[in-house]
Formats: C-alpha cells, structure tokens, sequence
C-alpha cells in the first residue's frame, strides 16, 4: 500500500545537533507506552559522564525469558555490549538500573522482554532516538 508520500533514509550517526541547528522548542514527543519484545534507543552520553541511569518496568503477559538491558558503543571495537543487567523481573514494579560505560558519545542501548511489556524512564533532558519506518 502506497503511503502517499516518498521515505527518505539516514544514517545512524547521530551527533547532537539542536543547538547547532537553532531549533525551535517543541513539545516532547513520546515513544510507545510499552513497547514488547526487542527495542533499542540511541542516546548520546556526554564526555566525562560515564553512566546511564533509567527506571525500568516490564510488565509480565508471556514470561518467554527474563527480561535484559545492554549498552552498546560503536567505539567498542569487541562490539560487546559495554554494560548489561538483568537484575529486574517482569513483575511491575519500576527499578533503577545504572549502566557504567568507558565511552562517551553515541551509544545504543537494547531491551529484550520475551514479548512481555518494558517501560522505561530516561534521565531528564536526556534527547532519545528511536529508529522508524516499513520494515519490508
């Protein structure tokens, strides 16, 4: 089906740009409330900070494995993730979890819920991108 206008494609080196740019504030958009299964976000973590800390919820539906969150960086030449915890369970209840990195910069973090439901929270004023499209 034909949806009325054309795709464009861009590359996933992202840099923070909306000083530079001199955007205009705009209301903060959201992601899916629950998103399931595998899902991964791009953050960028300023030099000298070293840490990301998110509150994270996984609401239980299927329980198919334990829930899991990996920070990955593109500066990690084994393409390991850097940091990885799956201490909360999908019981519905919030927990902190802090993700330690060597790397500044871009980093790709990754959830995986066995198609349970996973809320996050960010840190504030933290920009998150979220890849979008037709996957064909």
């Amino acid at each position: 089906m034909d949806p009325g206008f054309a795709g464009v494609e861009f590359s996933k080196r992202l840099v923070p740009a909306a000083q530079r740019l001199q955007l205009a504030k705009v209301p903060v958009g959201t992601f899916p409330a629950e998103p399931q299964d595998h899902q991964q976000y791009w953050v960028w973590i300023p030099e000298g900070v070293g840490v990301l800390d998110v509150k994270i919820k996984v609401q239980k539906v299927w329980v198919n494995r334990m829930p899991k969150i990996s920070l990955y960086s593109p500066l990690e030449v084994t393409l390991k993730a850097v940091a990885s915890d799956e201490s909360y369970k999908p019981d519905g209840k919030e927990d902190p979890v802090r993700l330690k990195t060597p790397y500044a910069g871009l980093h790709r973090v990754e959830t995986l819920d066995g198609g349970d439901f996973t809320s996050m929270e960010w840190p504030a004023g933290m920009p998150v991108t979220i890849a979008s499209g037709i996957r064909l």
